[in-house]
C-alpha cells in the first residue's frame, strides 16, 4: 500500500513539474515604470522552468528597438530572497547578432547552475547599454530553481 501511495505521489509531482511551466508566465517589470527606454522588452522565456540545479538554463529576452545598436553591454544582477548573490557583465554582441537592427530581436543566454545552488525564488535584474554606454533598457523578473534536478533524474 505504501508503495502505491509513493508511486501516486511521484506521478502527481512529475505531472505538476511538467504542467507548471506551461501555465506560468514570467512577469517582466521595468526598473523605472515611467522611464523612456529605447529597447522595449516584450517578454522573457526561461527554459526549463523551473530551472533545474546542475543543468543548463536558458533565458531568452524578446525585445524591440527604435534605433540600431552596434554594440553594448548587458549587466545582470541576481538576488536570492532579497540578498544580492551574483553579478556579471556580457557583451551584447556575444548574446545576439550585431548590429541589432531597428525592430524585433532576441537576446539569449545559457548558463549551467552549480548542483549545490539552493532551491527557491530568485530575482534577476538586467540593464542593457548601447555602444555609447546609454541605458537602453532595465528590467527585472523572478525565476524559480526547483528542488529536483530533472524529471529524468526522478525516473532513475
Amino acid at each position: 500500500m505504501e508503495s502505491i501511495r509513493f508511486k501516486l505521489l511521484l506521478l502527481f509531482s512529475v505531472w505538476i513539474c511538467l504542467l507548471c511551466p506551461l501555465i506560468h508566465a514570467t512577469e517582466v517589470r521595468y526598473c523605472d515604470e515611467k522611464g523612456e527606454y529605447n529597447v522595449k522588452v516584450k517578454g522573457v522565456e526561461i527554459s526549463p522552468n523551473p530551472i533545474a540545479r546542475g543543468k543548463a538554463a536558458t533565458f531568452t529576452i524578446s525585445a524591440t528597438t527604435g534605433e540600431a545598436m552596434y554594440g553594448g553591454e548587458m549587466m545582470i544582477d541576481v538576488s536570492y530572497f532579497g540578498w544580492h548573490i551574483h553579478s556579471e557583465t556580457h557583451e551584447l554582441c556575444a548574446e545576439t547578432c550585431c548590429p541589432v537592427s531597428i525592430g524585433d530581436f532576441n537576446v539569449s543566454y545559457t548558463q549551467v547552475l552549480p548542483g549545490f545552488t539552493p532551491p527557491g525564488s530568485y530575482r534577476l535584474k538586467m540593464k542593457m547599454f548601447d555602444g555609447n554606454k546609454n541605458e537602453a533598457t532595465c528590467i527585472g523578473f523572478g525565476f524559480y530553481i526547483g528542488f529536483v534536478s530533472t524529471v529524468a533524474d526522478i525516473a532513475q
